[in-house]
């Protein structure tokens, strides 16, 4: 089973690169662009690894 990861981040060209190469190193990948949308995703799943941004719009990625 691959380790799973949440990525937070709202630049998208960023998120988008970072997502791309944490699959070719066979993690799987969720995404978010804000810390409000990661808890909407961690609340339906489990993450083995939460990847974030520190400043994000509305809640920072430490708060997360």
């Amino acid at each position: 089973m691959k380790p799973h990861v949440l990525l937070v981040d709202d630049e998208p060209g960023f998120r988008d690169l970072l997502s791309y190469e944490l699959g070719r190193a066979s993690l799987s990948v969720s995404t978010a662009a804000s810390a409000e949308e990661a808890l909407e995703h961690i609340e339906q799943m489990v993450f083995d690894v939460v990847v974030t941004d520190l400043r994000l719009p509305g809640m920072s990625g430490i708060e997360l």
